[in-house]
């Protein structure tokens, strides 16, 4: 009977071995999911005729597959997300379709939209939530299966957590005085995005030149695929024009399209990235047009008030490029002079940046209108506020409204929920304790970018991280301030990542430059200080002075 060596067996195989073949095993179950889903996809299609829900099934298969296998790609996964799809279910455009893709929406609304199964409650989470979750247990795994110890947090995090604990208070606040659970778990939802995003980018395995290049080149694709998007909409299907309160796009767009246009300028600053340059100077007229054409003058606005920061932190980041700092700042004050007085009191595109400005001096109807209706909306979160300002009023819960507004509710269902200013809703919900916290976090995202401007240790590429970070971060809260982004998933996505990136390059600089210390002497206990017959002469000289023999 033949025999079997030993070697062979699974029990005496290498670890490395054995972790291959566990792999093998686990890829291909995976892709026996995959063509499982794909097939079930052509079931649905051929039973029923709607094809748009089993490919989002398919696709969201395929992400967790790709979640679970290589979690440290889901930075880069959400950073593409966070620029390409729409939170809104319908924006009323046919086509193309992105705000149809349903990555962020609850999962009982997928099912009850497409698969007509209208009392489903089944899963109140969205597919990426679902996603987030499988490249967290992966991550873990792989942490505890391979004892890798390197899980980082970075800097800002202590600051980041101590404003969560804030937001967790106020939920279990809202929540146990009157609030609505799933009201209140749709409002924190964006700022528990913002930190699992900032953990993602600081937890990645890539170096932090690839990572940051990397996230440069994701967002310049998929912002200069949206302006792609958005100008097929605006002369292809409203034959250029725009909707009243609607523009062509969500009020976010207007807030990529900004970082699209930062992220050349600082890059051109630097002199980085000529190929990435190149490409983005291409779309840049498209971007630049799209983001007039949506007329988002809080957008707008945020672009020019950032504008002197990046001009200060750039001239100290790159001593060399200095004169043309110089020149660039001179050149836009002299276009400013004289932009701004010709465009003052036109209408049209080309006059939406100083209709921005102009709309905080003397607004026309429209604006003014807007303005009222804020304004009675900041009096009512300051009323609210009074009734707990300590900790906070809590989430899910309407706030009140002495000041009379007009009721927009058919609008937004939770317009009395989440207000306009977002950096006073921040406030009213977590209170001064929260509000301290809040602003806090904020401070150490802007030191760090500043003291990565500074760092010697630091290179060209780690130096406009600093910049580009800290500029997303101060243009999301200028743009909170008039438009609710703070609780927009995307824009808070799209800073964590960011600001990730950003502490994930001061660890890697901090790790670089610290001086290693000096090796002990080893001990070498088999080879004795001196030789025997040395210690037998030196033990005899000793011992001979008391007159013993040895």
């Amino acid at each position: 009977m033949p025999t079997r060596s030993l070697q062979s067996t699974n029990l005496l195989q290498p670890a490395s071995e054995l972790n291959r073949l566990a792999r093998v095993r686990q890829r291909k179950l995976l892709l026996w999911a995959f063509l499982i889903a794909i097939v079930a996809a052509l079931m649905f299609i051929t039973a029923q005729g709607e094809a748009l829900f089993p490919l989002v099934v398919v696709g969201g298969v395929a992400m967790l597959i790709v979640g679970w296998c290589a979690p440290n790609s889901m930075a880069l996964i959400t950073l593409a997300s966070a620029c390409l799809f729409e939170l809104t279910i319908s924006l009323s455009f046919k086509w193309p379709r992105t705000d149809q893709v349903p990555l962020f929406w609850n999962c009982n609304t997928i099912v009850q939209r497409y698969a007509g199964m209208t009392s489903f409650h089944a899963i109140p989470v969205s597919p990426y939530e679902i996603l987030m979750i499988v490249a967290f247990a992966s991550f873990v795994l792989h942490v505890v299966m391979k004892h890798d110890g390197t899980t980082r947090v970075g800097g800002q995090f202590r600051f980041i957590a101590a404003f969560m604990v804030c937001v967790s208070i106020a939920f279990v606040n809202g929540v146990s005085s009157g609030g609505v659970f799933t009201t209140a778990s749709f409002e924190v939802r964006s700022l528990a995005y913002f930190m699992f995003a900032y953990l993602m980018a600081m937890n990645t395995k890539l170096p932090a030149g690839k990572l940051v290049s990397s996230m440069l080149w994701v967002t310049a694709i998929c912002v200069a695929l949206k302006a792609i998007q958005a100008t097929l909409r605006y002369y292809g299907e409203l034959h250029g024009s725009t909707i009243p309160e609607v523009g062509i796009g969500s009020h976010e767009e207007s807030f990529f399209f900004n970082i699209f246009m930062i992220q050349y300028f600082v890059l051109w600053l630097a002199n980085l990235e000529p190929r990435l340059r190149t490409f983005m100077i291409v779309l840049m007229p498209l971007v630049l047009w799209m983001d007039l054409v949506n007329q988002r003058r809080a957008a707008t606005a945020a672009l020019i008030i950032v504008m002197p920061a990046i001009m200060a932190m750039s001239y100290v980041a790159f001593a060399n490029r200095r004169k043309l700092i110089t020149s660039v700042l001179i050149g836009m004050a002299v276009v400013s002079a004289v932009y701004f007085p010709v465009f003052w009191n036109k209408t049209g595109t080309l006059a939406q940046p100083a209709r921005a400005v102009k709309s905080q001096f003397t607004p026309d109807a429209r604006d003014l209108s807007s303005n009222v209706y804020r304004d009675a909306e900041d009096a009512n979160i300051y009323a609210t506020l009074q009734e707990s300002p300590i900790i906070g009023y809590g989430y899910g819960k309407y706030f009140l409204t002495p000041v009379h507004m007009i009721d927009l509710s058919k609008i937004d269902p939770l317009i009395h929920v989440i207000p306009h200013n977002s950096i006073l809703w921040i406030w009213m919900r977590t209170g001064t304790i929260g509000y301290f916290f809040f602003w806090l976090m904020c401070a150490a995202v802007v030191i760090a970018g500043g003291q990565t401007c500074r760092d010697r240790h630091c290179g060209p590429l780690d130096r406009v991280t600093g910049i580009y970070a800290t500029v997303v971060l101060m243009m999301l809260l200028i743009f909170g301030l008039l438009d609710m982004q703070l609780a927009n998933i995307r824009d808070m996505l799209f800073t964590g990542l960011w600001i990730g990136a950003l502490a994930y390059v001061r660890h890697c600089a901090n790790v670089d430059t610290t001086p290693e210390p000096e090796p002990e002497p080893e001990a070498h206990p088999s080879k004795p200080a001196f030789s025997l017959e040395e210690w037998r002469r030196r033990s005899g000289k000793r011992a001979s002075g008391k007159g013993v023999a040895v």
